[in-house]
């Protein structure tokens, strides 16, 4: 029965871990969303864990170490690192719909797709000639839907202004009126968000090597087991 609710596990402890991209899960082969850290140092999608805790404790689908669980979520914490490098990741895609025709297309798709930020819709390139193109729309602002997207990513959910900082103590974005309403003593924790991504790429290719490690020694441990 497990079979048919969550992903097939029997290929997982043959993934070559030098060949994934840092920012794909193991299991559903996508872009993480919700990324958790187990306590062995594999990430997977918190939708990809869920329902997989038995008495606190979820065996890692990779290598099979147990994780101890706490809370009412039932999942391990969010790795907020790899979250804010995924946020700012440029090949995300996004799946956007023409509000004239409902033509779909991703947002990767440069020159395919624009926004109307004066109609706060997303339009076709067919459609923006054939419902622009009057005179009474010529003073509307009309943008790619790549520049849009990446804009809208840049900005405080909360505030509405750009990204300009990164806190270490929080592991958060922030903008210009998040960091005005932070203690002073929290200040001192915060960087520019270039050097945090920088570092972030650093730790990440750190723990990339240290979950190789760990898949290498764990796999020699059950081939010994098993002769």
């Amino acid at each position: 029965m497990a079979g048919e609710i969550f992903t097939n596990l029997d290929n997982l402890c043959n993934v070559d871990c030098t060949n994934v991209h840092p920012l794909v899960c193991h299991m559903c082969h996508e872009q993480y969303q919700s990324p958790c850290l187990l306590d062995c140092y594999h990430i997977f999608c918190a939708r990809c864990l869920r329902g997989r805790t038995n008495d606190s404790r979820l065996s890692c689908p990779l290598c099979g170490y147990p994780s101890i669980v706490k809370g009412n979520s039932s999942l391990p914490p969010e790795d907020r690192l790899l979250k804010f490098l995924v946020d700012n990741n440029a090949d995300a895609e996004e799946t956007v719909q023409c509000a004239n025709c409902d033509q779909e297309s991703n947002t990767k798709d440069a020159g395919v797709m624009y926004y109307c930020n004066t109609c706060s819709q997303p339009l076709c390139s067919a459609c923006k000639e054939l419902t622009h193109k009057a005179r009474m729309f010529s003073h509307h602002e009309i943008v790619s839907l790549v520049k849009r997207t990446r804009a809208k990513h840049r900005k405080c959910s909360l505030h509405e202004e750009p990204y300009i900082l990164f806190s270490t103590e929080n592991q958060s974005m922030l903008c210009i009126k998040c960091f005005r309403d932070m203690q002073v003593e929290s200040r001192t924790h915060c960087i520019d968000i270039e050097t945090a991504y920088m570092q972030g790429c650093e730790m990440l290719d750190q723990a990339v090597l240290v979950r190789e490690c760990l898949f290498i020694y764990t796999f020699g441990i059950r081939n010994n087991s098993s002769t």
